[in-house]
Formats: C-alpha cells, structure tokens, sequence
C-alpha cells in the first residue's frame, strides 16, 4: 500500500443531507469521493472502484458498517476503513476496532481533525522503512493500530518517551483516542510481530515491550 495519502475516498453515509456535507468537505480538500448509501452498494464500489480508505457509518441499510469492515477484510488486498458511530456508542466503536477497522471517530465528528488525520494517514516519509518491515514480518498494514505502532516504536527509538506507557499517552493525546485502545492496538500488534516466523534472530522475542519496538527501528534502519 502507499505511503501517500489517499486520493479516492469511500464515503457511505445513509443520510442524503449528511452524505452531500461529507462529500463538500472532502472534495473541497482536494479528494475524489465516490458516495455510497447503504452495505451492498458501498462493498461493490470497494470492489469495483479500488479506493484508498474506506469512511462509513456504522448503521447501514442493508448490512451494517461492521460487515462491512467485516467483508472489506477478506479482500486479498484489504482497504483501510474509518468508521463513524454516535458519541454515546463505546459499545459500537469497541465493535468497530474488533471488525477490523483502522480508527473510529465520534460524532459530532471534528471534520478539521478527520481532514487533518486523512492528509498524513499514509505515515510521514520517514516511516517507510519501520512501515516495510511490519509488513515484512506480517504485519498487515490494515491491520488496526499498523500506524500507531510504528510510530510509537519511532518516538521511543528517539528517546521521546523513557516509558511505553509515556508513549502511549501521548500517541493518546495526538490521536484523540483513549489510552487504553492505543495501548489495546499496539500491544496486539506486538504479539503478532514476536510470533512472526521471519522476525530477525537477533531481535528477542522476550524483550520487554519498549525494547522490543526499539528492536524494530533499530532493524529497519540498519537492516540486520
């Protein structure tokens, strides 16, 4: 997957009026935005149209937007998918990150925010060696909490934070996301990495979680 950010955004909003501000908003930064109103004609535009992030509501007409993460997985290829729920559906968005999706946004969703996330979702430059080297262990780039842990791994690699926890609070902080879903999401991918069959021999697979993702910078940058 490329590291830019997306240009052709899915956008599947059930309501006509919610779906024409999503799509203004959008288009007016300068992305392509193809319009789906329910599960079935969002997952054959996934299919047909090959976008490069998936953004939708989670209560569809049709089957819902947690199939829709659901089916959207199975693709050999998967697309990273976003997904909208209420402010009061925790529940809802504990689902969401379980299907699969990448990030969750609350409403009244703060598009500024949304936008801001979208024009750097791809990772800054200087993370395509760590983001290849997920991916060469396994790690599948849409895979929830891909970003966060490359990213947590580069801001402890840089003497940032002295403490995983640190890290995770500040990746907290900069994501808008609680503490316990970045530690949730970076901590799953871990015990995915270590049990990786192609993990370099000379990165432990007991290291303590901090040293463990340091291994990873280290390795990426001077490829053992």
């Amino acid at each position: 997957m490329s590291l830019l950010p997306p240009q052709r955004i899915l956008l599947v909003e059930p309501s006509p009026q919610q779906r024409m501000l999503a799509s203004a908003l959008l288009t007016g930064a300068g992305l392509e935005v193809l319009p789906a109103a329910n599960g079935p004609e969002a997952l054959s535009l996934a299919l047909s149209a090959s976008p490069g992030l998936i953004l939708t509501e989670l209560v569809l007409p049709g089957f819902s937007g947690l199939e829709l993460i659901r089916r959207c997985r199975l693709r050999r290829k998967p697309i990273p998918v976003w997904a909208i729920t209420l402010a009061s559906g925790q529940a809802a968005a504990r689902a969401a990150f379980a299907a699969g999706a990448d990030f969750v946004f609350l409403k009244p969703v703060d598009w500024s925010e949304l936008l801001r996330r979208i024009t750097r979702s791809g990772g800054e430059e200087s993370f395509a060696p760590l983001c290849a080297l997920l991916e060469t262990l396994g790690l599948p780039r849409s895979r929830a909490g891909f970003l966060l842990t490359a990213r947590c791994a580069q801001l402890l690699s840089s003497g940032g934070c002295s403490l995983l926890k640190q890290a995770y609070l500040q990746l907290s902080a900069e994501e808008k996301l609680p503490p316990t879903t970045v530690a949730r999401s970076v901590e799953r991918c871990v015990r995915l990495l270590r049990a990786s069959p192609a993990l370099p021999p000379q990165i432990s697979r007991e290291a303590p979680g901090k040293d463990f993702l340091i291994s990873l910078v280290q390795a990426a940058t001077f490829p053992l």
